[in-house]
C-alpha cells in the first residue's frame, strides 16, 4: 500500500525465521520499473486492458443479456486435471463421489449449462489457458455460457493446475478452487455448502472484520485505516446489510485469542474479512506447508521491538490453530496477506525484475489456513 506522505509503497509479508520484512518498502519509481519489467503474453494484456474497457461500459465477463448472478443463465462448470497413471485416476475418483452432493447441486441450479471436464477434457499438464480453452472451443471475447459455464471450480493442487493458469483463466471467467489434502475434507467441504445453501445459513447474520495496525509497521497501518475501516464503512451502508450486523476487530483487539474467536468460536461472522502480515518461511522448513501465510495478529509489537528474532508461534494464526471440535466456521473468510492464498515454485518478483528467478518452495501449494 502507498503512504501519501512519503510516496513510499509498503508490502505486507514477514520473515518467520528473521522477523525482517520479505519485501522492504521501495519507492513508486522503483515499483514501476520492476512492474514494467515483466513480459507478461499480449493476449492476456488485452484481454485485461477489454475487461478493464468493459467495466467502464457496464459489462463484467459474460456476454450481454446474460445475468452472473443466476447459474441457469451464467452456467458452473468443475475442472479436474487430466490423470494418466492407475493411482491418480483413483484418487480422482474418490473425490468426484465425495463431491457428489455438491456437484448434484449445481447441476439442478445449472441445468444445461452445467459441465464436468474431466480425463480428455481436463486440464492437461503444461498446457496455457489459451489451449485448454481453446480445446473446449473458446475463443476471445466474454465469456459464452452455452460454450463453457461463467463459473469455474477448479479441484486439485498448484502442481495439478498451476496458478498461474488459475489467474489467466480469471480475467475472462469467476474462478475458485478446492485443494485438499483428504478425501474427507472434500466431503466435509461439499455437505456444508450443500446444507447451507439447502437448509439456510446457520450462521448470524454478521460481518466480520479485523484490521491489524502493528506498532511502527506502515503496511498494517495503511491498511487498517485505507483499506479495512473504509471497507466496513461502505459495507455497513449497502441495503443489503441493513439486517446484518458488524464485528470489528481493529488495532488491540485484534489479537490471536480474539480472533479465534471468529474461527469457531461463538463470535464466528458469516463473511470474514482480515488483512495484516502473512509469515513467509525458507524453502525446506518444515513449517513452511503448514504456517505459509498464517496470520501475524496484533501480539507481535512491531519491527523496532521485535528485531530480528524468528517468530513464535503464539503471535501468529495459522491453520493447525483452528478448533478441532469446531461445529461452523466462517461460510467465507477472505485474508489479505503475504501468501495467505497459497505458495508459487519461484519467486514472481525475480522475474519481474529481470533477476534469476529464485526458488522459494519445494512446489505451490494452497495456503494451510
Amino acid at each position: 500500500m502507498s503512504d501519501s506522505n512519503d510516496q513510499m509503497f509498503h508490502f505486507n509479508g514477514i520473515d518467520a525465521s528473521g522477523g525482517g520484512y520479505l519485501l522492504e518498502a521501495m519507492s513508486q519509481e522503483k515499483l514501476v520499473d520492476i512492474a514494467l519489467g515483466r513480459s507478461e503474453e499480449t493476449d492476456i494484456l488485452n484481454e485485461l486492458a477489454a475487461k478493464a474497457r468493459s467495466k467502464k461500459e457496464g459489462h463484467y465477463g459474460v456476454k450481454h443479456g446474460v445475468d452472473s448472478n443466476k447459474l441457469e443463465e451464467s452456467g458452473w462448470a468443475v475442472v479436474f486435471p487430466a490423470v494418466k497413471d492407475d493411482e491418480a485416476k483413483r484418487r480422482q475418483a474418490e473425490i468426484r463421489e465425495a463431491l457428489a452432493p455438491l456437484l448434484q447441486l449445481r447441476k439442478q441450479q445449472a441445468g444445461e449449462l452445467y459441465r464436468e471436464y474431466a480425463g480428455a477434457n481436463g486440464y492437461r499438464p503444461g498446457d496455457s489457458k489459451q489451449k485448454f480453452l481453446a480445446q473446449l472451443g473458446v475463443g476471445p471475447g466474454p465469456v459464452d455460457p452455452n460454450v463453457v459455464p461463467y463459473y469455474l471450480m477448479l479441484v486439485g493442487s498448484p502442481t495439478e493446475i498451476p496458478f498461474h493458469v488459475q489467474y489467466q483463466i480469471d480475467v475472462q471467467y469467476a474462478v475458485g478452487r478446492l485443494d485438499f489434502d483428504t478425501i474427507e475434507e472434500y466431503a466435509n467441504y461439499a455437505r456444508a455448502v450443500v446444507e447451507a445453501e439447502t437448509y439456510g445459513i446457520a450462521h448470524p447474520r454478521t460481518l466480520g472484520f479485523v484490521a491489524v495496525a502493528n506498532p511502527d509497521d506502515a503496511a498494517t497501518q495503511l491498511s487498517r485505516q485505507q483499506l479495512v475501516a473504509p471497507l466496513a464503512d461502505m459495507a455497513a451502508s449497502w441495503p443489503e446489510a441493513k439486517d446484518w450486523t458488524q464485528s470489528r476487530l481493529y488495532d488491540g483487539d485484534a489479537s490471536k485469542s480474539r480472533v479465534l474467536e471468529l474461527y469457531g468460536g461463538e463470535a464466528t461472522p458469516a463473511l470474514l474479512f482480515t488483512a495484516s502480515h502473512g509469515l513467509g518461511f525458507p524453502k525446506g522448513d518444515p513449517l513452511q506447508r503448514p504456517h505459509q501465510g498464517a496470520l501475524l495478529l496484533q501480539d507481535w509489537p512491531g519491527p523496532k521491538q521485535w528485531g530480528n528474532q524468528p517468530i513464535g508461534r503464539d503471535l501468529y494464526l495459522s491453520g493447525e490453530d483452528l478448533r478441532s471440535d469446531a461445529t461452523i466456521l466462517p461460510a467465507i473468510a477472505f485474508n489479505f496477506a503475504c501468501y495467505g492464498g497459497g505458495t508459487p515454485e519461484f519467486d514472481e518478483f525475480s522475474k519481474q525484475a529481470f533477476k534469476k528467478r529464485k526458488a522459494i518452495a519445494e512446489g505451490p501449494f494452497t495456503s494451510g489456513l
